[in-house]
């Protein structure tokens, strides 16, 4: 079975059991804290992918890490990976699973890349502006890249819109060459 199947096969029946116990939130959150947990700790990346660590051994780690932090369902989801030897799997299906539900919620990913931090202000605005103009929540994530002299970048999915100074000097550039 190739490795898309089985993580959406297995986000899939998160996504589902979340639904039907009305805790689709909580798991939510348990699976954003998890990826985010597994992308800045390289070692516990590789605690899933070794199979030399016996599954009891995963198990105590995962139940000793997150006891406290996760709602039980998630706990028991995590232990039916470990159990099924799928772990390698996790990353993958973590993924799935937000994907299946921002498409289930209607939530699109924007990026929005300016030279410097955006103010709270004006993240809302271009948040409020895109909900109207394309019907849809979003879900904005803020880069930061100096190398850009003013204006914005922003991507909506695989859209995107090039408002940046150094894009605008670079076509004037381009036509001034052309001639």
């Amino acid at each position: 079975m190739n490795e898309s199947k089985i993580s959406v096969r297995y986000a899939k029946a998160l996504l589902s059991l979340a639904k039907e116990q009305k805790i689709l939130t909580e798991i939510r959150e348990n699976v954003t804290a998890l990826t985010n947990f597994i992308d800045t700790t390289p070692g516990l990346k590789y605690l899933f992918e070794i199979p030399i660590i016996k599954s009891s051994q995963k198990h105590e780690i995962i139940n000793k890490s997150f006891k406290n932090a996760f709602h039980p369902v998630m706990l028991s989801f995590l232990d039916l990976i470990i159990k099924n030897k799928r772990e390698p799997y996790l990353s993958l299906i973590l993924l799935a699973f937000t994907d299946l539900f921002k498409k289930d919620n209607m939530i699109r990913s924007v990026v929005l890349t300016t030279p410097k931090p955006a103010s709270s202000s004006i993240k809302k605005i271009i948040k409020n502006y895109i909900s109207k103009e394309f019907d849809f929540k979003i879900e904005l994530t803020e880069k930061v890249n100096d190398k850009l002299i003013g204006g914005f970048i922003l991507r909506i999915e695989d859209q995107q819109i090039n408002a940046s100074v150094s894009n605008h000097l670079n076509r004037i550039k381009n036509e001034l060459l052309s001639i």
